[in-house]
Order: structure tokens, then sequence, then C-alpha cells
């Protein structure tokens, strides 16, 4: 994951180095191999280069096409061979290949914006063109790589973080109170706001186009139904499953360094580490001439905190595929774990660098868990780590499986299928899974969640103005979990972080491919036999060991947060929370909240909502926001502090 920053001056007008050297100094952590900036009138670009690719090694950003075009390029491209022969470059082996960037521009320059829709893989990319004064932007259809920018009347400001937007000296880092409501609702916009009222996000899938006199924002992709595969045979669905996500995790061992993959003891992310091992170990692409075992697996387990150790699964898997473990003790990494340290060394208004994000509030809990494996892993020599995040989402549609059943007149195996159910939960609780679906969908509701005050509530944009993700395949709801704008952001918020160890994320499971299959199968491939991810389950028999593979009930990080806001961290929490000037209370009630902290949480979700308080005041200390960041006004008092539960 490299960055980038660019400026285009819509009155001709010639854009000064000094205006874009604070937002490259903003990316600095995306740059370990340098940067380059270039001055081409009325533009300005500038690229931070991390080379995690063999054949941009070296590159020098921007690169420049025949018609005299410069693009920047922040991402990869798993289509490469079918691109190469579209475009009439697969020419001799001895001939240098050209770089994504250089593909990405190329197909620009061929098929024009359509050639954006022939792009496969996470991308941000934007190309001036001097010719017409103009400016192209672009985001990947599944949010992998993040672009933000900000238009007015003389000038477009781009960048790859919302940080670097503002770092232009005519910006104002005013804060967006409708999109803070949404943060405390626990909702992501799917509108392209941010945090910061003067900064805008390209949404996935969508282009940028800026002229002198026009601005025009529109999708370039979006999801299409596929046919629906029809085999005879569970094991023929799982087959092609195998094929996809083998494909898919090929296509993102493309890398020059060591490689790694973030391995709990779950199906997922095992799943990854089995198909990369024995591609590795069949000298595929990636290989990099290691003899095997060339693949890390990265771990964190727990010494204290046994019920969220995973290391027996761990342990079978890295001796099955003779992987080379490398584990952090996960213990003393609790939420806010350092926070404080950080807080009195931190030189007072100065916004912090490096691995703290100065955009956002940190919504990861477990980021020190994250962030020192990523340390781990740098000192080990990868520069690309796989992760399996986002498999969860491919199995959202799995409610419909009796449907499915009944609409391919398998009536035996439906019967067999409730009949299980029943068994297994009782009747009333088994009619409520089977209708939880329909009772789910739909718009969400005007009112806002029972924690909101009411006027965050009133912040919140109601049911008409809610930008719902556009159905496709079988099972629109699944559609919409997996293009939501939620998972785009918190993919790209997380490679930052990674990028801050000169480590790049990679995700197989974000393969188009993949998600077009797993959209159109039957979803009784999705669930069966009172399990999730039946096909999964069933295409890595004989690469995973059968504990892993017949696993009901994943590992949580519960205790771990718990441990870490209500014990280790109670004094630094109750004083972010409950001293002066406080400001989460413009947005959450007072009461709902102190109950929540002194009696625990009692259902999934609340523990966020908490989190979501403690870290926006943590990140307004960081970053010295003032009362005026906001346009609330509201009379501002300590709140009072609760009684510690006996």
């Amino acid at each position: 994951m490299s960055g980038f920053a660019s400026i285009f001056h819509r009155d001709d007008s010639p854009p000064e180095s000094g205006a874009l050297e604070p937002m490259l100094t903003a990316l600095a952590h995306r740059g370990p191999d340098g940067r380059r900036l270039l001055l081409a009138p009325p533009f300005a670009l500038g690229h931070l280069h991390f080379w995690t690719t063999p054949e941009e090694h070296g590159e020098r950003q921007p690169v420049a096409g025949p018609a005299g075009r410069l693009a920047l390029f922040d991402g990869r491209l798993d289509n490469r061979r079918e691109l190469l022969a579209a475009l009439d470059l697969d020419g001799p082996l001895d001939r240098p290949a050209p770089s994504d960037a250089a593909l990405a521009l190329a197909a620009v320059d061929r098929w024009g914006s359509e050639g954006l829709e022939r792009l496969l893989g996470p991308f941000a990319l934007v190309i001036c063109d001097p010719a017409s004064r103009s400016v192209l932007c672009a985001r990947d259809p599944l949010g992998g790589r993040s672009l933000f920018y900000r238009a007015s009347a003389g000038r477009l400001v781009v960048a790859s973080e919302e940080g670097a937007v503002l770092a232009h000296p005519a910006a104002d880092d005013r804060l967006d109170e409708r999109r803070l409501a949404g943060y405390f609702a626990l909702r992501v916009p799917d509108d392209g706001s941010t945090f910061f009222r003067e900064v805008s996000e390209l949404r996935p899938g969508e282009a940028l186009r800026v002229t002198r006199r026009q601005v025009r924002r529109w999708r370039f992709w979006r999801p299409r139904p596929l046919p629906a595969p029809r085999y005879r045979t569970d094991g023929e669905y799982a087959e092609h499953y195998r094929e996809l996500l083998a494909r898919s995790v090929a296509c993102r061992l493309r890398a020059p360094g060591r490689l790694g993959v973030m391995m709990s003891g779950g199906l997922d992310s095992t799943s990854l580490a089995a198909l990369a091992a024995r591609h590795l170990e069949r000298g595929g692409e990636g290989a990099n001439g290691h003899r095997p075992p060339a693949l890390t697996a990265l771990s964190w387990v727990f010494d204290e905190l046994i019920e969220c150790d995973e290391r027996p699964f761990i342990e079978r898997v890295v001796a099955a595929h003779r992987l080379r473990p490398l584990r952090l003790t996960g213990d003393g990494c609790w939420p806010l774990s350092g926070a404080e340290a950080a807080l009195e060394a931190a030189p007072e208004g100065d916004p912090p660098t490096g691995a703290v994000s100065p955009d956002t509030p940190e919504q990861n809990p477990y980021r020190q868990l994250k962030q020192g494996l990523y340390r781990r892993a740098a000192a080990d020599g990868c520069t690309v780590v796989l992760n399996g995040g986002s498999a969860d989402l491919l199995y959202v549609g799995a409610g419909d499986w009796l449907r499915d059943l009944l609409r391919e007149w398998r009536l035996a195996a439906a019967g067999r299928e409730l009949l299980g159910e029943l068994h297994r939960h009782g009747l009333s609780r088994a009619v409520g899974r089977l209708t939880a679906r329909r009772r789910g969908g739909g718009r969400r509701p005007a009112i806002g969640p029972p924690w909101l005050t009411s006027g965050a509530s009133r912040l919140l944009p109601g049911p008409d103005e809610e930008a719902l993700a556009p159905p496709a395949g079988r099972r629109p709801r699944q559609a919409g979990a997996v293009f939501a704008a939620r998972e785009a952001r918190g993919i790209s918020v997380e490679g930052r972080y990674a990028n801050c160890e000169r480590i790049e994320l990679r995700h197989p499971y974000r393969d188009r491919r993949l998600i077009e299959f797993m959209l159109a199968v039957p979803a009784h491939q999705l669930y069966r036999l009172g399990r999730f991810k039946h096909i999964a389950r069933l295409a890595m028999a004989g690469l995973l060991p059968e504990a892993i593979r017949e696993r009901r009930q994943p590992t949580r990080l519960t205790p771990l947060f718990e441990v870490g806001l209500r014990e280790r961290a109670r004094p630094l929490v109750e004083r972010l929370l409950f001293g002066p000037g406080a400001a989460w209370s413009d947005f959450v009630r007072r009461d709902w909240l102190a109950r929540v902290l002194d009696e625990g949480a009692a259902r999934r979700g609340q523990e966020m909502v908490l989190w979501n308080c403690v870290s926006f005041e943590l990140w307004r200390q960081r970053r010295a926001l003032s009362e005026s960041g906001w346009s609330l006004k509201m009379r501002r008092e300590p709140v009072p502090v609760p009684a510690r539960g006996g």
C-alpha cells in the first residue's frame, strides 16, 4: 500500500510545491521506499513508494503514458495476464513487464473510463490529462484502497488519506456532526462523507472527473447477478469454491519478500495458510526461491486468558503444512494498553504520527494485538501478509437455505434439515431463526438507537436518505453486506495501520470472482447440518485437520476487552469519559453509558458503543480538537462517575 497526493488548479494557475509538501509529509508512513514530487502545471503530483510486487520495484511514480497523461496508482492488479494480452503487451520474456500502475494507465488510454471495469484487484487511481486539463479519479469496486478529495471552485485536492487533504493550506478541519452521530449509532454512511466537513471519500466502484468547469461523480461498476451454478453434488460446489479461493490466494502471493499469513485457529485463516503453503511448495508465484517452509504463520496466543487461546488448533496446521510459526503473547495487549503514556508524551496540539491515525477515532479495540503482530512480521522480513477477514460476510444469506432447497424440489433434504433444526434449537427458536431474515430486511427506521441523545438522533439521515447497497445475486442482504461501506472502510483503515509497520495486507476473501460465485450459489451451500460455511468445510477436506473443519464455535476476544476497559484501564476510562469537557455525551445518553460501564454490556454491540465513546475522547485529546469543531451547542459539565458495582 503506497500513497499519493495531487493538486489540480482549475483556473490554470501554477500550483506550488509548497502546498504539496505538507500533504506528502502527512503520508510519510506510506513511503518506506522513497517519494517523488512532480510539478506539471496546472497539476502537482506526489507519490510515496512502497514496492510490494516484483514489477514495481524501482518504479518512480507518477508514470507517464504515450498520450501524455500522468498517473498515480496505489494498489495491485490480479488479472495481469488478461490485461497484458488484451493490450498486446505480453511480449518476449526478456522484456521488462510493465508495473500495475503502467497497466492501469494503458487500460484507460485504450478504453477510456470503461477500462476501469477491466481492472481486477484493490486500487485507487488518479490520472491527470494536460491536453484536456482534467483529472480522472477511481476506486476499485470493493474499496480495497482509499481515495479522499476536496473539490472547490478553484482547485481539486486528492490524497490517499483525509489527513493529507487537510494538510493543504486551504483546507478546513471542522468536524461533521452528522458523521459523528452515525459513528455513535454504529453506522457507516454510504454517501462518501467523512468525519470532516470539507473532505469527501470516493466510494467503492466510483469514478470522479474534474475539469475546469465541471465536477462529475458516477459509479463505473455495480454488482451484477450471475446465473446460479447448478451442480449435482455438494462436492462439485466445494471443488469450484476451492479452485476460486486457491486462485485468489495465488494472486496475492506476488511479492518480493517473505510472505506471512495472520492465522488464528479458525476455518477462514487456516484455509488461506494451507492453500498458500501448498502453492509455494509447488513453486508457484511468490515462492521466491525459498525452500519450504516459505510461509510464516503469524498468531497471537494467551498464557493467562486461556479462553482466548487457540494454540491447539494453530499448532496442528503449523505441523501439517510445515509453516514457520511466529507468535505474539496477547495477554498484555488489552484495549488502551500504553494509551496513557502516549498521551502524556505527545506534545500538546500536535497531531499524532505513525501508527496512530489522526483521521478517525480508533474503531478496533484490539489494535495493540494487531499492531504487535505487524511489527513481529516486519522484523521477520515479511512485506506481504494475508488476512482472513471478511470471510463471514460471504455467508450472510445462509438463512435462505430452506427456501433454496424447496426451489430445487429437494423435499427429502429439506425435511431432514428442518427436523435437524427442530432437534437442535426447539420449535420456537427454530421458527425464529427461519423468519429472522424476513424481519431483519428493509430500510433502517428513522429513529436512532436507544442510546443516542435526541439531538444526535435528529442528525441521523432518514430512511429516504440512506444509501443502500444495490442488490445483486440471489440474496440482496448478502450482497449488501459484502459491498457495504463499513467493510471497505475497515479494510482501508486497517491497511493504513499495517503500512505504518511496512506491511501490506492482502485479503483473499475480497476477490470479486470468489464473491460473485458465493452470491450465486444456493444458500444450502452456506448452511447445512446446523453449521455455517458448509461449502468451505467440505472444500478443505484433506487440507485441514478435522478438528478445525468440524469446529462449531469461534474463539472470541471479549475477555480481553473486559479485562482491559473494566479493570486494567478503568482509571483512564473514567478520566476520559467523566472529565470536564467530555463531548461524547452530546451524542450518547449519560445514564445509558454509565449503566453499561458499571454493570457490563448485556447485549452484543453495547460494548462497541462504550468503546466508541472512549476512543472518541482519546482522539479528541490527541488532536486537541476545540469545542467549535462541531455545531452541537450543548452545555458540557463533568459527567458523574458511576459507582462501581460490588
